[in-house]
């Protein structure tokens, strides 16, 4: 039986692409387990490393670390190597609307009610040409500077919107904000 690889902090951060101080942050959260030797010569062993390396991978999912810590709670060193090894990482499947409700306390709906996003449902609608008119000005007319507005959602949220914007994206934007207000409520 081979004997495991052991790394100082310093080795295990450039294999894992991370920094010490992420490595040190995660084994006080309890997201990494305690090193094998405390002290000066504190060693890390090849599990740390793939549960970092699987950290990472997650991260990439843009997972927040507390489903991260979840996730990898309930797995032990081989579980950690077959997930890297197979790429087959659990992924919630579901919309940016059912993460908010998520961390907001809010209902999910079921996983069949979940809307699957496609590369073909987020593809941009065709932009129309242009149509000639008197309405604009001349570009050099136009003035270049930006103001931001902050519509608070909630006593503890709130969305930043730059202007000055086109009439359909306000608009847009007023669907969202009073959608967010919806959701935030609900979470109450």
């Amino acid at each position: 039986m081979p004997t495991e690889q052991e790394y100082a902090i310093g080795e295990l951060a450039d294999l894992a692409g991370v920094t010490p101080r992420t490595i040190r942050y995660y084994v006080s959260i309890g997201l990494l387990p305690s090193p094998v030797q405390a002290g000066p010569r504190t060693r890390y062993t090849d599990g740390h490393l793939q549960r970092l390396r699987l950290i990472r991978h997650l991260q990439r999912q843009h997972l927040p670390l507390a489903e991260i810590a979840e996730h990898i709670a309930r797995l032990d060193d081989e579980a950690v190597e077959a997930a890297l090894n197979a790429d087959v990482v659990a992924r919630p499947a579901d919309s940016a609307l059912d993460y908010i409700k998520r961390i907001t306390g809010g209902p999910r709906p079921a996983a069949s009610e979940s809307k699957e996003v496609t590369p073909q449902a987020v593809r941009a609608p065709a932009r129309r040409p242009a149509e000639p008119g008197p309405a604009s000005p001349p570009k050099a007319q136009l003035d270049t500077r930006t103001r931001w507005e902050r519509v608070p959602l909630s006593e503890s949220v709130e969305l930043h919107i730059r202007h000055p914007m086109e009439r359909r994206k306000r608009q847009q934007i007023e669907h969202y904000i009073r959608l967010g207000r919806e959701l935030l409520e609900e979470g109450e």
